[in-house]
């Protein structure tokens, strides 16, 4: 339809919204969206215009868990939008983390699987983030974190977890993984980190690869 009738992209919705936002929104129209970001919006790159609530394309493609093509289409074609935070100052990586609460039980395994692609997209273009405590959760108020405080202590999926935990070690090496993970608890000890990773009843695959990948530090529990 765009490429027959390109003014289409310009045209706006009963709510204010562009038609790459609604197709970011109601999912499924993936190809649109990568179609739409080779056309010219009203003399704007598509993937710089707001919602009327403020969102970027590439936030409304992490919050609705667009595949992670149409993310790294976004992060490639608008690259300032990757470090831009919602109205509550949400960042992206945060709305991943909050996507991938355990508690969400509807989840399907292709959705944990997007996410952790996207997570790697993120990882890939800001390495540095992984060593930042200041990642912020809106649903603890001021409370700021470490990615793998988010991804452990509040209960994210394992596989989430477990891609948060190999980034850690490919971008910044065994002793700042192992720093990382005992400081999860406020505990000296790697031990400790374990136990309580057994409490939660992590999966096997997390332990084992955390304790390989932590190297000599990590004593078996």
């Amino acid at each position: 339809m765009l490429e027959a009738y390109p003014a289409a992209l310009s045209m706006k919705d009963s709510l204010g919204r562009y038609p790459i936002h609604s197709a970011l929104i109601k999912l499924r129209m993936h190809s649109f969206v990568q179609l739409a970001l080779k056309q010219d919006l009203d003399g704007e790159n598509p993937a710089a215009v707001e919602s009327p609530e403020g969102d970027l394309p590439l936030q409304l493609a992490v919050e609705n868990l667009s595949s992670a093509e149409v993310v790294q289409a976004l992060v490639d074609a608008y690259p300032p939008a990757i470090n831009r935070t919602r109205t509550d100052n949400t960042s992206n990586l945060m709305t991943v983390y909050i996507n991938a609460d355990r508690r969400h039980v509807d989840r399907t395994i292709e959705q944990i699987d997007t996410m952790c692609d996207i997570l790697n997209i993120f990882f890939d273009k800001m390495p540095d983030i992984l060593k930042d405590p200041e990642l912020s959760d809106p649903r603890k108020g001021k409370k700021k974190d470490l990615c793998i405080h988010h991804a452990l202590i509040n209960r994210c999926v394992d596989k989430v977890l477990l891609t948060t935990v190999v980034a850690i070690h490919k971008k910044h090496g065994p002793a700042e993984l192992e720093r990382q993970l005992i400081s999860c608890f406020n505990d000296n000890d790697i031990d400790q980190t374990f136990s309580m990773m057994l409490e939660q009843n992590r999966g096997k695959e997390v332990i084992e690869t955390c304790l390989e990948l932590c190297g000599e530090g990590a004593k078996t529990v």
